[in-house]
């Protein structure tokens, strides 16, 4: 049982509040997490303000924080 619930569905949403949750544990601003990923603070600005927040750019900002996402891809029954 705990395993199902740790495997829960995790929204946009869920994954930004966890990003900048890290990034405050941290004490990184958003600049000092731009600088390492060599965006512009208005990229991380626009990443974290929306939940259209890409797998792509979650890793980024996870590798950022010195952390990781780690996700599993599931099968589903439209695909043939």
């Amino acid at each position: 049982k705990r395993y199902r619930r740790s495997m829960r569905k995790l929204s946009a949403a869920d994954v930004v509040l966890a990003l900048e949750g890290e990034r405050r544990k941290q004490k990184l601003t958003r600049e000092q997490v731009a600088a390492r990923l060599s965006v512009s603070p208005s990229a991380i600005t626009r990443w974290l303000s929306n939940s259209r927040l890409t797998l792509a750019q979650a890793d980024l900002l996870a590798s950022a924080l010195g952390k990781a996402i780690i996700y599993r891809l599931t099968p589903t029954k439209d695909v043939p």
